[in-house]
């Protein structure tokens, strides 16, 4: 008789309840340097759960190692560096609509990455893309309204155009992928 092997739990089976898989002892392993992109996306010790296969990319176990959000986190960083200038003190509507949109692109590049399907989070990236276009808009305003130098917001519009991409990307590499068991 083979041993088998159940998973302790995780969002996309609910501990094998939901989808009921059974792993022997022979599964595939995780190879070092490489990542298991399953149905849940989980490893149980050395062994997968669910319905995937190796493949060669890694899988974040948190939104703070996505590359996307990493990227918004420098935006977000570099907004709030423009916009303790002086000029802002006295467009507080531009500072605020500004500061809103680099924090609700990195925020829902956060809150997609919680929820239990590709698609919900494929929604969560396409809201953080449109505020990464406000984003860059708004730093656009600034220019066109005298309040920065192109020097002062290269780098912002650098991190924006790098953060649209990344987050392009990752929506792009998971909007068409089929939900994990038990997410609809």
């Amino acid at each position: 008789m083979q041993q088998v092997q159940r998973c302790g739990g995780c969002d996309g089976c609910n501990g094998c309840n939901g989808c009921g898989q059974r792993l022997p002892r022979s599964a595939p392993t995780l190879i070092e340097g490489t990542s298991l992109f399953a149905g849940c996306a989980r490893i149980v010790g050395m062994f997968l759960c669910g319905w995937g296969l190796a493949a060669p990319t890694n899988v974040a176990r948190h939104f703070r190692e996505l590359t996307c959000w990493q990227l918004t986190r420098n935006l977000k960083n570099e907004v709030t560096r423009i916009l303790k200038k002086p000029v802002f003190k006295c467009n507080l509507r531009s500072r605020e609509n500004l500061s809103d949109a680099a924090s609700s692109a990195r925020r829902n590049i956060a809150e997609g990455f919680g929820r239990r399907g590709h698609k919900e989070f494929a929604r969560f990236l396409n809201i953080s893309l449109s505020s990464l276009k406000e984003v860059e808009d708004g730093l656009i305003e600034c220019l066109d309204n005298e309040w920065v130098t192109e020097g002062e917001l290269a780098e912002a519009l650098r991190y924006c155009k790098r953060a649209t991409v990344a987050t392009t990307r990752l929506r792009n590499s998971i909007k068409d992928k089929p939900d994990p068991p038990g997410c609809t």
